[in-house]
């Protein structure tokens, strides 16, 4: 008798482990996707608004105050500005471009 208890209470151990990791696993997921639910709803999406300008014969270019490159010419700073909006295309809800020389 005493084997056949040992082989129950490993069977019982072994199954309550086994349904403890896929509840957890269970948990986990659901975390993901609520983490990854708020991430999405918590960006919100702002006007962009590009300056370029132009000192002794460079471009330099501000979003929204910050700088974000500078080009000998204006398809440079466009293609800077590209690469900027395609690293995360769904922060700026528009953008507005003013030019000063």
């Amino acid at each position: 008798m005493d084997i056949l208890d040992l082989i129950i209470n490993a069977f019982v151990l072994y199954s309550a482990f086994k349904l403890g990791e896929a509840f957890a696993y269970i948990k986990l997921t659901q975390g993901i996707i609520s983490l990854k639910d708020r991430t999405t709803e918590t960006i919100e999406k702002i006007e962009g608004v590009l300056t370029v300008e132009k000192i002794n014969n460079q471009y330099y270019a501000y979003m929204n105050d910050d700088f974000v490159g500078q080009g000998s010419s204006l398809d440079e700073v466009q293609e800077l500005v590209k690469n900027l909006v395609r690293k995360d295309p769904s922060r700026y809800s528009s953008l507005k471009v003013n030019l000063k020389d």
